[in-house]
C-alpha cells in the first residue's frame, strides 16, 4: 500500500536486517529492508487550535486560515495521506465541483510559517501522487503569502502539464519572487551594491532562473485559467515578459495584477487584446486619465468582463472616473466593480443617469475611498422612486466609506444619503429574492417531468410572472435557457418540442 509522500517518517533507531541466501553461494547477503512509516505521534501535536482539532479530535478546520494551516503542516511533515483525506472530507461537506488547495500564508501569519522551495518540493510530489485520487474536477492552487522563488517555482511547470485540473494559480505576496540587488551602505551611510566573488569552475557559474520566464513557463503549461499576482512589485522587464506570455496563453481569461506597479502602457496592452475574453479583471494601481479611457473603452464593448477590481492599497491621486461610469450605462455584463481605496471625482448627474440605465452590476465597492456629498447624493438618486423613471433594482450590495475626511455639515448630508442608500438596497434584496421565486415558478409550470417545455401554465398567470421579473436582463435570459434547454433522453428527443422565446416582457406570446 503506497504511502504517498507518507506519513510522518518517523525512523526506528535500529536498523533492520533481512538475510537473503543465493543458491549455490555460501554465502548470506544482508539486505537494508526500507523503514516503517508511523503516523504523526499525538504528543508532537498542539492542545489547542486547528491542528489539535483536526489530528486530536476530528474536527475540519471552520476557515481557510485554518485549513491552510493543516495543509501546510501535513505538507512539510510528509503526511500525504492526511493531506488527501482532508481535501476529500472538504469536497464531501461542500459538494462543490470546485476546490481550492489552501497552503497561502495569511498575513496575520501563523505558527506553521510559510512554504519555502524544499517545501515545495514535497508538495509536487503529492500533486503528482494525489491528485488523480481526489475528487472534484477544478482545482485552484493557493500559494500566496509564502517564501517561494523563481528557482522553486520552476518545478510547478511539469506539475500542472501532468495535472490538467489544476486550472487557477495564486501567488499573490510572494515578495521573494521580486529579484532584488544585494545592498550594503558605505562610509557616507549611502547604499552601494557589492560584488560577492566566489570560486566557480572553468565553465562559469550557471544563471538562476528569472521570474518573467518562469510565470511565463508556468502560462504555457496550458491548463491556467486564472492567475493571481496580488502584490508583487515586479520591475519593469519582468512585467512587460509576463503580459507577453499572457498574449500567448490560449485559455487564461482571469488576471489579477493589482499592486504590481503596472503603467499605463502595460494597462493599454492587456486592455487592447482582442482576441482574449477577460471574465475577471484586477488592475489595482494609481490611475490616470489614459487608464480610465482604455478600461471605459472595455466596459461600453465587452460581453464578458463579470468583475473588475481598480482598487488600491496605498495613496492616490484624485482620478475623474465620469467616463467610467458613463460606460456602465451601456454595459451589460459587469456584476462587481471595486473602486477602494481611490479618491474619486465623477460627475453626480451622469453616475445616476448611468445607474438608472444598468441592469446587470449587483456591488459596488467604494470603501476606504474619498468621495464627495455630491456622489452619495447621486446613488441615492439612482435607487430613489422618484415617479420621473425606474430606480436601478439590480444593485444588491453598495459598500461605502466613512466621511471623515468632509466638513461636519457635508458629513452629515452623505450620512444621510448614505442611510436611504441602504433602505433601497434592502428592497432591491427583497425584490431579487421574488424574482428568483417567480423564476422558478416559471420553471416549473414550462417543465413536464421529463424536462420538456410544455405549456401547463395559463397565459394570465405567465404574463404577470414575465411582468413581476421586470426588464432584468440576466433573469430573462437564465428564464429563456431553461425554456429552451432541451432533454437529454431518448425519449425527450423524440417527443414534439414547443418552444418559448423571451424576447422581453411586452413581446412574451403564448405557444400555440
Amino acid at each position: 500500500m503506497s504511502n504517498g509522500i507518507g506519513s510522518k517518517a518517523h525512523q526506528r533507531s535500529k536498523t533492520l536486517f533481512t538475510k537473503l541466501t543465493l543458491p549455490g553461494l555460501p554465502i548470506e547477503l544482508k539486505v537494508q529492508s526500507p523503514p516503517k512509516l508511523e503516523e504523526i505521534p499525538v504528543h508532537d501535536l498542539p492542545t489547542t487550535g486547528p491542528l489539535a482539532d483536526f489530528f486530536r479530535h476530528r474536527k475540519l478546520p471552520s476557515s481557510r486560515e485554518d485549513l491552510s494551516q493543516v495543509m501546510r503542516f501535513c505538507i512539510r511533515n510528509k503526511a500525504g495521506e492526511k493531506a488527501a483525506q482532508l481535501v476529500t472530507e472538504f469536497f464531501a461537506q461542500g459538494g462543490d465541483s470546485a476546490l481550492t488547495l489552501c497552503l497561502g500564508y495569511p498575513p496575520q501569519g501563523d505558527e506553521q510559517g510559510p512554504l519555502t522551495d524544499d517545501d515545495l518540493k514535497f508538495l509536487v510530489r503529492w500533486i503528482n501522487e494525489w491528485m488523480p485520487q481526489l475528487p472534484g474536477e477544478a482545482f485552484t492552487l493557493d500559494l500566496s503569502g509564502n517564501e517561494l522563488t523563481a528557482r522553486g517555482l520552476q518545478r510547478l511547470g511539469s506539475c500542472l502539464k501532468k495535472n490538467p485540473r489544476i486550472q487557477a494559480l495564486d501567488l499573490s505576496r510572494n515578495r521573494f519572487l521580486v529579484q532584488t540587488w544585494l545592498c550594503e551602505k558605505g562610509p557616507a551611510g549611502k547604499k552601494i551594491h557589492t560584488l560577492h566573488k566566489k570560486l566557480t569552475s572553468p565553465r562559469g557559474e550557471k544563471k538562476p532562473p528569472q521570474v518573467g520566464d518562469v510565470i511565463s513557463a508556468l502560462l504555457k503549461s496550458g491548463h491556467l485559467q486564472r492567475l493571481r499576482l496580488k502584490g508583487n512589485p515586479f520591475p519593469v522587464k519582468v512585467r512587460e515578459r509576463i503580459i507577453g506570455a499572457v498574449e500567448e496563453s490560449p485559455v487564461l481569461h482571469a488576471l489579477d495584477f493589482s499592486g504590481c506597479a503596472l503603467l499605463e502602457s502595460d494597462i493599454k496592452k492587456l486592455l487592447s487584446l482582442r482576441s482574449r475574453h477577460w471574465s475577471d479583471l484586477a488592475l489595482g494601481t494609481k490611475l490616470t486619465p489614459g487608464m480610465v479611457t482604455d478600461i471605459a473603452k472595455l466596459l461600453s464593448t465587452t460581453r464578458d468582463l463579470r468583475t473588475l477590481s481598480l482598487e488600491i492599497s496605498g495613496p492616490c491621486s484624485l482620478v475623474d472616473v465620469t467616463e467610467l461610469f458613463r460606460a456602465l450605462g451601456s454595459n451589460h455584463s459587469l456584476e462587481v466593480l471595486s473602486l477602494a481605496g481611490l479618491r474619486l471625482v465623477v460627475n453626480s448627474a451622469v453616475v445616476a443617469e448611468a445607474l438608472r440605465r444598468n441592469t446587470c452590476l449587483h456591488t459596488l465597492d467604494l470603501s476606504r475611498s474619498e468621495i464627495s456629498e455630491n456622489l452619495v447624493g447621486a446613488l441615492k438618486e439612482a435607487l430613489a422612486r422618484d415617479g420621473s423613471s425606474e430606480p436601478n433594482q439590480t444593485l444588491t450590495n453598495l459598500i461605502l466609506p466613512s466621511f471623515d475626511h468632509l466638513t461636519s455639515e457635508h458629513q452629515a448630508e452623505a450620512e444621510m444619503n448614505s442611510r436611504l442608500c441602504g433602505m433601497a438596497i434592502n428592497r432591491n434584496l427583497r425584490l431579487a429574492a421574488s424574482r428568483a421565486d417567480a423564476l422558478a415558478a416559471f420553471t416549473t409550470g414550462c417543465s413536464s417531468a421529463h424536462g420538456t417545455p410544455v405549456n401547463t401554465m395559463s397565459p394570465e398567470l405567465r404574463k404577470k410572472i414575465v411582468q413581476h421579473i421586470g426588464n432584468d436582463e440576466r433573469t430573462l435570459r437564465s428564464l429563456a435557457c431553461v425554456v429552451r434547454k432541451p432533454d437529454p433522453t431518448s425519449a425527450g428527443r423524440a417527443a414534439p418540442r414547443i418552444w418559448l422565446e423571451v424576447r422581453s416582457p411586452r413581446d412574451l406570446k403564448s405557444p400555440p
